[in-house]
Formats: C-alpha cells, structure tokens, sequence
C-alpha cells in the first residue's frame, strides 16, 4: 500500500481530481510525473499524489518523464509499499 497525503502546500489530491474531472484543471498545467523503471521492469513513480490524482480523475493518458538515476536514489524512501503501489490509501 502506498500511502500519500491529501495535502500538498495549497492544493489536495482531492481537488486537483475534481478540478481535473470538470475540465478546470489541465494535466499539463503540472510538471510531468517522474518515472523509472526496477531490474524487474516494473515502472515506479516519484510523485505518487500527481498519479493518484491523474487515476482517480480516470485520466487515460499522464504527462511523464524518465527521473535521473540520481532523483530515484535520493528519494527511495518513497518506495517502502508492501503491495508493489497496488493500492494507494489517501491521509
């Protein structure tokens, strides 16, 4: 489970999904989400409340970029999930 908080400065996960749901929110008005890939080819994402938000406004398609191996090492603390990020449990 990855567990990530409503609150990020002055937004919420829960308000970027309503306002990407009713078309005032734009995917490309963020920064694309960075991504990278495990020796067992599995994708990992480094800004986990941008993807939630994108999947449960069922967005199709995420704005993304490969992160530099040195983004990844510095922020694997992010990647202590017990379920592979199968599930997501909003704070």
């Amino acid at each position: 489970m990855v567990q990530i908080f409503n609150q990020t400065g002055e937004y919420t996960v829960l308000g970027n999904i309503k306002a990407l749901k009713n078309g005032t929110l734009n995917p490309n008005d963020f920064p694309n989400i960075k991504i990278w890939q495990d020796q067992n080819g599995t994708l990992w994402t480094l800004d986990h409340q941008r993807l939630a938000a994108y999947r449960l406004a069922g967005l199709k398609s995420v704005p993304f970029e490969w992160a530099a191996s040195k983004e990844v090492s510095s922020q694997m603390w992010k990647m202590t999930t017990t379920t592979g990020g199968n599930t997501i449990r909003l704070k």
